[in-house]
C-alpha cells in the first residue's frame, strides 16, 4: 500500500485508535472465541484471532466492564474489524482490561487497607493524631 494510499484511509478515521493487547471473548453465530483487541476506538475495534468471522457477520465482543454488539466489516489472517453497534468509552475499557491497571488497584487497594490499620491502630492507642 502506497504511503499516499494509507495516510488517506487513515484521515477517514472518525475516532481516534488505542493500541492495546487484551483478551475477549468474541460470539458469533452462538459460538463463544477467544480473541485479543489490538486497538479500539469509539466506533470499533482491531481484534486477533485463529478463527473470526467472515465480513458482515454480527458478533458480540465481551471483556472486563465492557459488552457491545458489533458487526465484522473486513477479515484478513488472523486479523478483523470491527464496528460497534453504539459508542464506547476506549480509556475506560483499556483501563478495566489493562494488566497494568491491575496492578495499580492492587497497590491502591493495599495502601488504603494499611492506612485505616495504622488509623485504627493510633485511635486504639489515643494518639491524637490518629486521621
Amino acid at each position: 500500500m502506497a504511503h499516499a494510499e494509507h495516510r488517506s484511509k487513515t484521515e477517514l478515521r472518525r475516532d481516534v485508535r488505542f493500541v492495546t493487547a487484551f483478551k475477549a471473548t468474541l460470539r458469533a453465530d452462538g459460538e463463544p472465541r477467544g480473541v485479543v483487541i489490538g486497538d479500539i476506538s469509539a466506533g470499533g475495534a482491531l481484534i486477533r484471532g485463529k478463527i473470526l468471522p467472515a465480513a458482515g457477520v454480527k458478533i458480540q465482543l465481551v471483556a472486563r466492564a465492557f459488552f457491545v454488539g458489533g458487526r465484522v466489516m473486513w477479515r484478513g489472517e488472523g486479523l478483523a474489524g470491527v464496528c460497534f453497534d453504539r459508542s464506547v468509552s476506549p480509556l475506560h475499557v483499556v483501563r478495566e482490561n489493562s494488566d497494568y491497571f491491575d496492578s495499580y488497584r492492587e497497590r491502591r487497594a493495599r495502601r488504603s487497607t494499611l492506612r485505616e490499620s495504622n488509623n485504627f491502630n493510633l485511635a486504639r492507642a489515643g494518639n491524637q493524631y490518629a486521621l
